[in-house]
């Protein structure tokens, strides 16, 4: 496969996955960032406002502060007006370069991987079924743009180490500044440079000499992008936020336990929707996991296998392999969404698993690799027929399911008559 050709296919196959939704209206939660959105249909003018107000506000509920989308919203508002399949259309170019991005960064982070393994990786990244929500859902367009400037911080950090060039610096931190102000889980981003660094750079010896370096980069990086966080607490009034049990039953009960039971179930879940992506939701919230005996023997295993799989990683990165730092980005990025640190509205999400779907996908990618491989040792570039067979099987399986769960987000209707046979148990999908 020609490096030219596996470009454009990378940047192909996601659009012919999702072209169906050119066609798509509006649907959940679209009406308030868009379709009803008096600010945002201002166009360009609004601009100025967008900074200055938050991402919801109505009288006695405000919260959030992603103005970067909505401005994008504004702009493409002034020049297309209220045309739901222009909106679409450059939701899905935004994808298709996100995956074009991957690309380019793995293939920078590790040269000495088979092109063709990063390929798939990228392939099982662009058809995973849980990417619908995000790509297909005008709303979570500020998942895509936010991993875009992600990426790109990640690119410009390994042009920064390749050249020693001082002028990367700034930009680094001027791109994770304002992809934390298109999404605040972009505040993981820095987290992810030390790690880069020890990839990139030998490390002679245990040395506390050898780490100044990557701890500096990590401050420099990470503050500016806090700042970005903090934003909203330095230049408007205190958010009014309405809490309900329904969403969320950590918002009303915050004991250790509670929060253990919440972030074992939570990585549960992540773990097995990346993995057997069916049956997709458009919402969880409460009564969604039940607190049975059951579920917490699940929670407490589902933890304890993530902090072993953490440990595997940190072991992988000391020899700098690749597995590492999938896992590692698999768990820094879904970190904040495991309801541990805040709790989530919806306690879970699949758009809340887009970023750390990356980890995973690189992460199952070369462990099937491996396993077919393990007697070759790649001494051989050649691919094992078993692993291509698996890894094409699964992604036309995962295309098949893209293509079917995007006629769901056609319509607000059409969506509830989709989920709403799954949604028994939610104590929210019942009432919207």
């Amino acid at each position: 496969m020609k490096f030219l050709k596996t470009k454009y296919w990378l940047f192909i196959l996601p659009f012919a996955l999702y072209f169906n939704p050119l066609w798509n209206g509006y649907s959940f939660d679209d009406s308030y960032i868009l379709q009803d959105n008096k600010q945002i249909q201002q166009g360009i003018s609004a601009i100025p406002e967008i900074f200055t107000s938050y991402y919801h506000q109505e009288k006695g509920d405000t919260f959030g502060y992603r103005p970067v989308v909505r401005s994008l919203y504004a702009i493409e508002w002034s020049l297309f007006g209220n045309h739901p399949g222009a909106f679409h259309l450059l939701s899905i170019l935004y994808f298709c370069l996100l995956c074009f991005l991957i690309f380019q960064f793995l293939k920078s982070l590790f040269p000495e991987l088979n092109q063709t393994l990063v390929v798939y990786i990228v392939l099982l990244f662009a058809t995973h079924p849980i990417h619908t929500e995000v790509v297909a859902s005008l709303k979570n367009r500020e998942e895509i743009i936010a991993m875009i400037l992600g990426i790109v911080s990640l690119i410009l950090f390994l042009k920064y180490i390749d050249s020693k060039k001082w002028y990367y610096l700034p930009a680094i931190i001027f791109v994770l500044f304002i992809a934390v102000l298109t999404k605040e889980n972009a505040l993981t981003y820095p987290l992810l440079f030390p790690f880069i660094y020890f990839i990139k750079k030998p490390l002679p010896d245990f040395n506390v000499r050898h780490f100044y370096k990557p701890i500096l980069l990590f401050v420099l990086f990470f503050i500016p992008a806090w700042l970005a966080w903090k934003m909203p607490d330095l230049i408007l009034e205190n958010a009014q936020k309405d809490l309900f049990f329904f969403e969320n039953p950590l918002h009303f009960n915050h004991s250790f336990t509670d929060k253990i039971f919440m972030a074992g179930t939570s990585l549960w879940f992540y773990i097995k929707i990346l993995v057997i992506p069916y049956p997709l939701r458009f919402y969880y919230g409460f009564n969604m996991f039940p607190e049975t005996t059951f579920s917490y023997v699940l929670a407490i295993t589902f933890i304890f296998v993530s902090l072993g799989l953490f440990v595997l990683a940190l072991r992988q990165m000391q020899q700098k392999k690749p597995l590492g730092f999938f896992i590692l980005f698999f768990f820094i990025s879904i970190s904040v969404f495991t309801n541990y640190f805040i709790p989530v509205n919806g306690i879970v999400g699949e758009r809340l698993a887009f970023q750390a779907s990356l980890g995973y996908c690189g992460a199952f990618t070369l462990l099937l690799f491996n396993y077919f491989d393990r007697k070759n040792k790649s001494k051989s570039l050649k691919i094992p027929t078993g692993f291509k067979s698996i890894m094409v099987m699964i992604i036309i399986i995962f295309s098949l399911m893209v293509i079917q769960r995007n006629k769901a987000w056609k319509s607000y209707e059409s969506l509830l008559k989709a989920d709403i046979e799954k949604l028994d148990a939610s104590a929210k999908g019942q009432v919207v």
